[in-house]
């Protein structure tokens, strides 16, 4: 039973010792493991929002839902409502110029998330409706 008792007390301290020494202590070691809270977390989802340009060049959020098309968003299927590619992404694109009549107002903001970071591919600088700006 001791013999349990100190290994878990092992395990835990080494599991401790890592973060500790990293964070605090300011040293790192290649046999202690870094801390990481959330790996990969979010990798596959996209962040997609829709915006028309006022005359005073300001812009004007619109809600995703409606501008697609749809009058709530509980009534959106899981392949519209949740988008987790770059692909997907560029379907809206398109089903929302079709819906709008490609007007020339129209911005896209959109980046999708990677394991290490946020990948952008649209930042709302040109109209979205335009065959070039779609991949």
């Amino acid at each position: 039973m001791r013999v349990r008792i100190a290994f878990m007390v092992l395990v835990a301290g080494f599991m401790v010792w890592g973060p500790f020494q990293r964070q605090a202590l300011k040293e790192h070691h290649p046999y202690l493991r870094q801390w990481v809270m959330f790996a990969n977390y979010g990798k596959d989802i996209c962040d997609v929002r829709f915006y028309r340009t006022q005359d005073n060049n300001s812009y004007e959020r619109l809600d995703r839902c409606e501008l697609l098309g749809w009058s709530d968003c509980d009534e959106m299927f899981e392949g519209w409502w949740r988008v987790n590619t770059f692909a997907e992404v560029n379907r809206q694109v398109r089903k929302a110029c079709e819906e709008q009549d490609d007007d020339p107002t129209l911005r896209v903001w959109a980046r999708c998330g990677s394991p290490t970071s946020w990948r952008p591919l649209y930042r709302g600088m040109k109209p979205m409706c335009d065959l070039e700006t779609i991949h």
